[in-house]
């Protein structure tokens, strides 16, 4: 995965799986499934700062930090 501005892009297919923005208060402020052949989804340009990204699949939860 990769980061370009708001613009995430995929290395690998994530069809389906679940895509969270969490801030330090461990609130999720954006979340939304990757639709299915995506290989890129723009993120809200009104979020700014740091958040955990997770990406959510039905046994497995991929986590990181993210600046916007």
């Amino acid at each position: 995965m990769s980061i370009e501005d708001y613009t995430l892009y995929f290395n690998t297919p994530c069809d389906g799986y679940v895509l969270r923005l969490v801030d330090e208060f461990d609130s999720v402020v954006y979340s939304t499934v990757i639709p299915v052949g995506a290989t890129s989804l723009v993120l809200p340009s009104s979020l700014s700062g740091t958040y955990e990204l997770q990406i959510i699949t039905d046994i497995y939860c991929f986590y990181g930090d993210i600046t916007l």
